[in-house]
Formats: C-alpha cells, structure tokens, sequence
C-alpha cells in the first residue's frame, strides 16, 4: 500500500507539467486563444504532435515509476534499473516516432496523395522491423533487470512487466 501511495505521488507529479500546457490549449475556445494562453504563461504554442508526446513521456514516466516502486528496486540494484528504464524511455520515444510516417499518404504529392499498396506493405515491414528490433533491445534490458531481483521482487515483475512493456512497444 506504502508503495502505491509513492508511485501514485510520483505520476501525479510528472503529468503536472502537462496537464498545465494541455489545459491551456483546451481553454475556452479556439485554437488561437490557447496559442496566447500558453504563450501568456511564458511558453511556447504547443502542436497536437507535442502534446501527444508529453502525454506519453508522462505516461512513460509514470509507469515506470509505479513498476519501480513495487518492485522496491534497492540501491544495489539501480544501475540495471537504470539501464532497464532508459532502454524503455527510448523505446516509447522511437517506436512514437515513425507512426507520424505510416499515414499512408505520399510525401511530396500532396498531404492526401494516396499511397500505391506496394509502398505501403514496404512502409509496414519496415515498421515492423523497427518494432522487433525495439523489442530485443528491450528484452535484453528487461533480461539484465530480472537476473538482479531477488525472488519476491521476481514475482511482482512477472504480474506487472508484461502489462507494462506491451503497453508500450505498440504491441
């Protein structure tokens, strides 16, 4: 319960700063009044992209600070946690990254030029390439992770790792 309490703390305040950007943007009315809002507040506008990404970098960071906490990583233990939450970070970033890119519109003809489907089945195993490849690095460090915990740790990270690493590898 302890731990719950700590990891609840720590995702409230990583979605902090989010949660104030967003809601300048969803303040009365149009798109513009938000742009001034944020700006008033000393900001910079935030696109849909940007605030897309900062809900999963909050996500991201929240969830592995709920997995941290119920794991109850020891100090011992922290350079393979470390290694294991970076290794996540970049993965939510990069595999967030090319979905921009499978819209299935060319670049360059137009912003609703479709795509022939050769294109499109290339563009697909393309992404699914970067998914795997996401995925071993992930496991690897995931792998790295669990040889360091002892066997009550072990058994929390077999209930709550797969719900989380799915989660997030787009899977």
């Amino acid at each position: 319960m302890k731990f719950m309490s700590i990891a609840m703390s720590l995702i409230l305040l990583t979605t902090t700063a989010c949660a104030e950007t967003m809601a300048g943007s969803h303040h009365s009315g149009s798109g513009s009044e938000a742009q001034e809002h944020e700006a008033s507040q000393g900001g910079m506008p935030m696109t849909g992209m940007m605030r897309q990404h900062c809900a999963m970098l909050a996500h991201t960071e929240g969830a592995l600070a709920f997995l941290k906490a119920e794991l109850a990583i020891t100090s011992a233990q922290l350079g393979v946690w470390d290694s294991f939450a970076s290794t996540f970070k970049a993965n939510a970033e990069h595999n967030e990254a090319p979905m921009g890119e499978h819209s299935g519109h060319q670049k360059g003809m137009g912003s609703h030029a479709p795509m022939p489907f050769p294109m499109k089945a290339e563009q697909h195993l393309q992404m699914m390439k970067h998914h795997l490849e996401s995925m071993r690095k992930l496991t690897d460090a995931a792998k790295t992770l669990y040889d360091a915990l002892s066997a009550d740790q072990r058994h929390v990270a077999d209930e709550l790792m797969p719900h989380l690493v799915m989660s997030h590898c787009g899977m």
